[in-house]
């Protein structure tokens, strides 16, 4: 079950880019995070009152120092990040390239994972970043082919 819940993720998240594609010479960069935002976190609070309101609740009383560094990480991962991936999809007419460029970050967070967390790469996981690599590579040549 934890595969499919994987692949319905990923089939999820790959709805995102083609409708931003279709929106975003239609409506303005703040319309989409506005309207994505809002959406977001009327989700997530109805989750969390729904299922997990008392361990929420603990967690802001007892580790309010961590606020900070989640504050920091979300501007940057999701505030900067979508900006910069908004305005590829508007400035480049391939969003096959855009989105597959963008979805390196597990390259990302397997090298950050190693020197940061100290976590071991295994052959299996070197292999898989090859093989992205690999992928990359025959993508974007193939993209350069039909140009």
């Amino acid at each position: 079950m934890d595969l499919v819940a994987a692949f319905i993720t990923a089939m999820l998240w790959g709805i995102a880019p083609v409708v931003y594609r279709k929106l975003v010479h239609q409506v303005s960069y703040g319309f989409i995070l506005i309207v994505s935002s809002i959406v977001y976190i009327l989700s997530v609070t109805a989750y969390v009152f729904l299922f997990n309101r008392h361990e929420v609740i603990n967690d802001f009383v007892n580790h309010t120092d961590k606020i900070p560094i989640l504050a920091c990480t979300t501007f940057f991962a999701f505030f900067i990040a979508n900006m910069f991936y908004i305005y590829s999809i508007r400035k480049t007419h391939n969003i096959n390239l855009v989105t597959i460029i963008s979805a390196l970050y597990p390259i990302v967070t397997l090298i950050l994972a190693s020197i940061v967390l100290k976590e071991n790469l295994s052959i299996m996981g070197l292999s898989g970043f090859g093989l992205i690599v690999l992928g990359m590579i025959i993508i974007i040549m193939s993209s350069k082919i039909r140009q």
